[in-house]
């Protein structure tokens, strides 16, 4: 069993106040019993998230500043994995004092209707530029285009809260759509009817998951073992610090506890992310340096947040 909870810790000071207050007897059973492996540390230019890292190791992708997930969700829905792809999610912009910031695109919650009725918008815009929008289950589409092929894009958790300018890709070309959506989007119908609700306008898109998969690249299936918590994600990028504590104290209650009951029976893994940085810990056996080194300098909590 293998565990794995982006943002686990932020470097929000508000964030490393909030961890120091939790009580998670279930992480501190873990920190005493399983060994740590030295964190890993993703460097500062990247745009790709530590937790993403750690997931494309494991699905057999090599190691790059970003992955190309749309051309894996391209492959899982029987798409043209020869094509470039690229995910289109669409979002908020708010105009500050000197920058623009995004909203954090879940927070729209989106309807299917919403959705779909977007995208048939867009698309004749998009079709102009050689680019394809494609409907999926989630809350982005996909997009079929060269200018995908060789192009670097920041998760939108990147973004989110932040001055946006850093992050935006370096395509002209989509850049120039973004504007465009902007204009589309100021008087289109499904913001008007937002409005009415009080829900927020839809003003912008976000490019992301940008490229095509390395030639030959067969995708490995992540093990059955490999579960990915998400949870913490929202409220982290929301800065709810409030909302976060609840959130590890119930992975803590349920999966971390399930973790431990199946370190008595098998091998057990925990991997804890922060934007940059991966610890990990498994219920390897400890040899006679590593438990006199664990006798002399107990760990705790505070073992977890120094280290992300």
């Amino acid at each position: 069993m293998h565990v794995v909870i982006p943002f686990a810790l932020s470097d929000d000071p508000a964030c490393r106040q909030a961890a120091q207050a939790l009580k998670l007897p279930a992480l501190e059973q873990i920190v005493q019993a399983f060994s740590p492996s030295p964190s890993s540390v993703i460097p500062p230019k990247e745009l790709a998230l530590a937790h993403e890292h750690l997931r494309a190791t494991h699905l057999g992708l090599p190691l790059s500043a970003h992955y190309p997930w749309a051309a894996l969700e391209a492959s899982e829905l029987g798409l043209d994995t020869t094509q470039a792809w690229g995910h289109v999610t669409p979002c908020h912009w708010q105009v500050g004092q000197g920058q623009v910031m995004m909203g954090n695109p879940h927070d729209l919650q989106l309807s299917a209707k919403e959705l779909e009725g977007l995208r048939l918008a867009m698309q004749g815009f998009f079709a102009e530029d050689g680019i394809t929008l494609h409907a999926t289950p989630h809350a982005h589409w996909l997009a079929s285009g060269e200018v995908f092929k060789h192009l670097q894009t920041a998760p939108a958790a990147r973004a989110i809260g932040r001055n946006l300018s850093p992050w935006l890709p370096s395509s002209e070309l989509l850049r120039r759509l973004q504007n465009e959506m902007q204009m589309l989007l100021y008087t289109h119908p499904i913001n008007d009817a937002r409005s009415e609700r009080g829900a927020v306008a839809v003003n912008s898109v976000w490019f992301s998951g940008s490229g095509a998969l390395p030639e030959g690249f067969e995708a490995q299936a992540l093990p059955p073992t490999w579960q990915e918590h998400a949870v913490l994600q929202a409220h982290a990028l929301n800065n709810d610090w409030g909302s976060w504590q609840q959130a590890w104290q119930t992975l803590d209650a349920s999966v971390l506890q399930h973790l431990l009951q199946a370190a008595q029976h098998g091998p057990a893994t925990l991997s804890l992310c922060s934007e940059d940085r991966v610890l990990t810990l498994a219920n390897t056996p400890r040899n006679f340096l590593q438990k006199l080194k664990h006798r002399l300098s107990p760990q705790g909590l505070n073992t977890i947040w120094n280290a992300l």
